[in-house]
């Protein structure tokens, strides 16, 4: 069935930015139902779109599944043993930037207890891990608190990072003003709202803070302190984060990355057809041939002719949706003496010579 709907979709590459959006979510947050029906889903992806349709997403279960192996190992350091403070456990994804959805950075000043975590596990990964850059995602952090309140004793309290941050701030305070708060944690403004909101206007089984004035929204000026009336008897509670809705710009913005993704695949094609034939005129119909999309399991390469005049058509992965005239002149593509087939950069010279190169993806947390 999901290889019926798929081969009636043409904008696969967009199906597969969005779907990855989702898997990340539902990884990074444990919230897949099954791993094996994930993974059934990309072997049927596979299998109906090629392998180089789910490289991307096959990276990202490898991810996870490396990460459980460094923490393992991160765990088992005698010296790492000593540095962490004692009933404290860290688990921490490390994440191919270029398999995974491209996150925005979030700043914020982590208490010293937490900052220390991060410190610790920053000096045990470059130790392994030589030359490689660590950039930690906060927006994506969650954390599991032992609080204390006067009437219903100690609980746990599961929370984002954020959430986190604010709370811990009252081991040292009585009561905090927003202003006072944005100050302490250098989270940005509408963020700083919504982690507000939820931890004191949300359910009353959720509210640990109290706020002054009462109200649904939260607004300069407003006070805030332990809910000393919070009674609740579950022994651990989750608190949900507001989550802001997706607007048309953030869906505007992936179509826009999948378009910038599509030309690189012209080019990317344009080159293996110039490796091939070293030298190649706008008159050799026959020889010049560019696969249009990625070949299914037991089909034949799909090829497209062009010629002078002709424009790239949408409709089909890899190309632009804005037709793009090929008006050089004939024998003007040559492949370019620096082209290696090993190499990882690569160049083509016309009248105008262009350079692009691919640099080693960098990790994010």
């Amino acid at each position: 069935m999901y290889g019926i709907a798929l081969r009636h979709i043409q904008g696969k590459d967009v199906f597969e930015a969005f779907y990855k959006k989702d898997l990340a979510k539902r990884l990074l947050l444990s919230k897949s139902a099954s791993v094996d029906a994930e993974k059934s889903m990309i072997s049927r992806l596979k299998a109906e779109c090629g392998s180089q349709f789910t490289t991307k997403l096959e990276g990202m279960f490898k991810d996870v599944e490396t990460s459980r192996d460094i923490m393992r190992g991160f765990a088992a350091d005698e010296k790492i043993a000593k540095e962490l403070p004692e009933n404290v456990d860290v688990f921490v994804h490390v994440l191919t930037a270029g398999y995974w959805p491209t996150y925005a950075p979030c700043e914020v000043k982590l208490p010293r207890e937490l900052d220390h975590l991060q410190r610790v596990f920053s000096e045990y990964y470059l130790s392994k891990h030589g030359g490689r850059r660590l950039v930690w995602q906060n927006a994506l952090g969650h954390v599991l608190l032992r609080a204390e309140f006067p009437k219903c004793g100690v609980k746990e309290l599961a929370v984002s990072l954020f959430q986190a941050v604010v709370l811990m701030l009252f081991n040292d305070a009585e009561t905090m003003s927003f202003e006072e708060l944005k100050d302490a944690t250098g989270i940005e403004d509408k963020e700083l709202r919504r982690t507000l909101q939820s931890l004191a206007c949300g359910k009353a089984n959720q509210r640990v803070l109290s706020k002054t004035p009462k109200g649904k929204d939260v607004d300069d000026g407003d006070v805030f302190a332990v809910n000393d009336d919070f009674n609740e008897r579950l022994t651990r509670i989750k608190v949900n984060s507001i989550q802001m809705k997706e607007t048309k710009e953030d869906n505007d913005a992936t179509n826009e990355r999948v378009f910038q993704d599509r030309q690189y695949q012209i080019d990317a094609a344009i080159v293996r057809v110039m490796k091939t034939r070293k030298t190649l005129s706008h008159q050799a119909r026959s020889d010049t041939l560019v696969p249009i999309r990625p070949r299914r399991r037991g089909e034949r390469r799909s090829l497209k002719t062009f010629s002078p005049g002709d424009s790239l058509r949408p409709g089909s992965l890899g190309f632009n949706p804005r037709p793009r005239r090929l008006s050089t002149p004939p024998d003007a593509f040559q492949l370019h003496p620096d082209v290696r087939s090993y190499g990882t950069t690569i160049s083509c010279s016309s009248a105008n010579s262009s350079t692009r190169s691919s640099s080693r993806p960098s990790r994010r947390i």
